[in-house]
């Protein structure tokens, strides 16, 4: 094992990557609480750590995030599968905090619309005999108050299940 480095690869090929946030040990999970406006706030994280029933959360004191839970003690949490990796990715470095923390100025900038950035960037198939695209999992993510949605595969057309808000129109190839 090379110790400055990292374990030596088999193949004596490495891979470099430079995610623009470092997830160690725990799965990411997302963190959705609603802003002071009314719309829902998305957040990556990675601490965290189970005690039966409950999950502790490991959040940044001066983010958006905290905030909203300081005013509004309510969350949900989702964990993403590992295929929707480019749509955290996206997320790591927005925050809805305006301004930005001092302490975060350089490595966030401000992004109030976290759902939308988080979506990928091309139009997504939405065909309702799959249940959808799965990379396209955020039109599942209600953006008024964060609860996934359930069931069958038209769930995503449906009202939210918790608060009863319209799902977002979602886009098609088939214009």
């Amino acid at each position: 094992m090379d110790h400055a480095t990292g374990p030596a690869d088999l193949a004596g090929e490495r891979r470099v990557i430079r995610p623009k946030i470092l997830y160690v040990g725990t799965p990411v999970f997302l963190v959705a609480t609603r802003n002071s406006d009314g719309s829902a706030n998305l957040a990556p994280a990675s601490s965290y750590w189970a005690l039966g029933q409950m999950l502790v959360l490991g959040l940044e004191t001066d983010g958006q995030t905290i905030e909203n839970l300081r005013e509004r003690p309510e969350l949900t949490v989702n964990f993403p599968s590992g295929s929707h990796w480019e749509a955290v990715e996206r997320l790591a470095a927005l925050t809805a905090r305006d301004p930005v923390p001092p302490a975060k100025a350089d490595r966030y900038r401000f992004e109030p619309e976290k759902f939308a950035a988080a979506r990928r960037p091309r139009r997504c198939r939405m065909p309702a005999e799959v249940g959808g695209d799965a990379v396209c999992w955020l039109g599942r993510v209600c953006p008024e108050c964060g609860a996934m949605t359930e069931g069958a595969p038209d769930a995503a057309s449906r009202p939210c299940w918790r608060c009863g808000a319209l799902p977002a129109e979602q886009e098609t190839d088939d214009a």
